[in-house]
């Protein structure tokens, strides 16, 4: 008997998922290019990522404001209050 070689079958969907994910990616750092633009460290950064994923128009209304104090609707969103916790405590952010 010889050994036989699975090869897993990619999940289309999650392809698809992993696709617009990249180039969301793409587009979030692409308005923020330049390290002195960049509102955060890099854990601040990523945390911000996750804030433009899940709240796309909360995450633009901040950005527009230089993320300097943002509306109600905003702060009310788990990403920026997460985001807002870390900055506090980083000493690179804050």
């Amino acid at each position: 008997m010889t050994d036989r070689e699975i090869i897993p079958i990619p999940d289309p969907k999650e392809q698809s998922q992993q696709a617009a994910t990249a180039v969301f990616l793409r587009d979030f750092l692409d308005s923020n290019r330049l390290p002195d633009e960049m509102p955060a460290c890099p854990v601040g950064m990523k945390m911000l990522f996750e804030m433009a994923r899940r709240y796309p128009s909360a995450f633009e209304i901040a950005r527009q404001r230089r993320f300097i104090d943002p509306p109600p609707t905003v702060v009310r969103t788990m990403g920026w209050k997460a985001y807002c916790e870390h900055v506090m405590g980083c000493v690179d952010c804050g």
